[in-house]
């Protein structure tokens, strides 16, 4: 993933084109992450029609609960300010991973 690094922001706006996806990431023991989803969703409703795209919100690493930043009402806050679909996971135990 790019993690929202500047550097990919010019790259990225190429992958906007014909998408009918976009899955925005972000990690639950880094709060910078979820702060930067915000500005992924800008980029996407700059380069793109967003009711043209189906766009949905991860949480991951929920696993490590003695080190979450983002709670989960936060996450589905931002869900629902952005009317994205939401989803908690962890890419280490395979929860909510197909």
């Amino acid at each position: 993933g790019t993690a929202g690094q500047d550097r990919f922001h010019t790259v990225t706006s190429t992958y906007y084109n014909k998408a009918q996806g976009i899955i925005l990431i972000y990690d639950s023991t880094d709060k910078n992450t979820y702060n930067n989803i915000s500005n992924w969703i800008d980029q996407i409703t700059n380069n793109t029609n967003p009711d043209d795209i189906v766009i949905i919100l991860v949480c991951n690493k929920i696993d490590l609960t003695d080190e979450r930043e983002v709670t989960e009402e936060m996450g589905l806050s931002l869900a629902e300010d952005h009317e994205l679909k939401y989803f908690e996971a962890s890419a280490k135990t395979g929860l909510n991973v197909e």
